[in-house]
């Protein structure tokens, strides 16, 4: 997501955008944090991450941080 907290307003009902502008990521796929957000009263909710591998390397994006491991 562009921004922390998006997920929120991110319809991913349509088969046809999972492909679109990097916004899916196989599991694996290897990341770099640069910056965490806190959101919904939690600390360290979302993580900025730039992707290191794959065709979207070099993207940056935001992701829920217990997603990142």
């Amino acid at each position: 997501m562009a921004t922390p907290g998006a997920i929120a307003a991110y319809d991913d009902t349509e088969e046809k955008d999972r492909a679109g502008a990097c916004q899916h990521i196989v599991q694996g796929t290897p990341v770099s944090v640069l910056d965490f957000a806190d959101a919904y009263g939690k600390e360290k909710t979302y993580a900025k991450v730039r992707i290191e591998d794959g065709e979207c390397k070099g993207h940056e994006a935001w992701a829920l941080a217990i997603d990142i491991q």
